[in-house]
């Protein structure tokens, strides 16, 4: 259901959705570069409280550690309208649940990907494969789409991994022709996509990535069966190596973050003990140390992955399974704070977590 989303800048601002006007037209590349001029109007602003939980898919109910309450930090990410068929951006209270729709996307913006954050920026980049980016401020509730024009030959998809320290969009993109995975950049202002080499042929499968800003660095990780291993990145796309985990009795490394101290925290299972459990990950010597379990009934998740909020240092996990949750955990311990049900008025397979800027 993933659609391409053309070359057009959108501007959401309260109840309208516009598309705004760019004068870049043809940029001589031989792709269909610039951004249209049209209005598409009043869009359909819903919102729910924590009030709401009459009509929400799930109760609102989350004690911290100790039985304290958890944190009232807002996040952002992306939900589905069932009914209208529309995707809507979405705000959510990490202490009680309650979703808030900020506004609704046009229903030929169906996105079903992952997205990356610059702290720099303030922007939140979104891939929709196989040729869009789209760059969003949360905070304006604005949204920018960049069509990918210049893809290098027999290269297909691009799928974001994270933000360098100049603005670059780091992400793999798929080799027809050599059956290789490689990694790229992508200049989201034009729209540039440019290889910066290939990838060993023994790492084709990646089941998430990760950026670590303070390091300027960009994990991804890569799963083989039963070879699971973390891929290291300089800013400027070197590969430096990959390092297999030393996964034990543990699978399905998900949710995985870094901390404020760079620090890798995700969730892997426990098969032996029928347990989810906190872990940090070494992406040098591929070490797992298990930091907490969590409660027994916690044990199905589809979690894409978590994003840390500098400010209570806590490290936030979606799952979008039914009823949808929010998983928080203390970024320096590892400890598991607890589960807040999503209060979501009709809202589904929330997506594209991240912490509000």
């Amino acid at each position: 259901m993933i659609r391409s989303l053309g070359p057009f800048a959108v501007v959401l601002s309260g109840a309208c959705i516009q598309i705004d006007s760019g004068s870049d037209g043809d940029d001589g590349s031989g792709g269909s570069g610039g951004v249209a001029t049209a209005t598409v109007s009043s869009a359909t602003v819903a919102s729910s409280s924590a009030s709401d939980a009459s009509s929400a898919t799930g109760t609102s109910s989350s004690t911290g550690v100790g039985g304290a309450p958890a944190s009232g930090d807002q996040l952002y990410a992306l939900a589905w309208d069932p009914n209208a068929a529309l995707e809507h951006i979405i705000t959510i209270d990490a202490g009680n649940g309650a979703v808030t729709s900020v506004g609704q996307l046009p229903s030929q913006y169906e996105m079903f990907s992952d997205c990356v954050f610059d702290p720099a920026s303030g922007r939140i980049y979104q891939s929709s494969p196989p040729d869009v980016v789209l760059a969003i401020d949360p905070a304006a509730a604005a949204l920018v789409t960049a069509t990918v024009t210049s893809l290098p030959a027999d290269l297909i998809g691009f799928f974001a991994g994270g933000v360098n320290g100049a603005g670059e969009v780091l992400g793999h993109a798929w080799d027809t022709g050599l059956s290789r995975e490689h990694i790229v950049k992508l200049d989201p202002v034009t729209g540039t996509v440019t290889s910066l080499g290939t990838l060993p042929p023994a790492h084709t499968a990646f089941t998430g990535a990760l950026y670590d800003h303070a390091a300027d660095r960009l994990y991804t990780l890569s799963n083989e069966g039963t070879d699971v291993s973390i891929l290291t990145f300089e800013a400027n796309g070197s590969y430096l190596g990959a390092s297999p985990l030393t996964m034990g009795p543990y699978v399905n490394l998900v949710g995985a973050t870094v901390n404020g101290a760079g620090e890798i925290i995700g969730l892997v299972w426990d098969g032996t003990n029928s347990l989810e459990n906190v872990v940090k990950v070494d992406p040098t010597s591929g070490t797992i140390t298990s930091l907490d379990t969590l409660p027994p009934d916690h044990t199905t998740f589809s979690i894409a992955k978590g994003v840390f909020h500098a400010g209570s240092n806590r490290i936030y996990m979606l799952d979008s399974s039914l009823p949808a949750e929010i998983f928080a955990i203390d970024a320096s311990s590892g400890a598991f704070l607890g589960a807040t049900p999503l209060v979501s008025n009709g809202l589904v397979n929330p997506i594209c977590l991240q912490a509000m800027p």
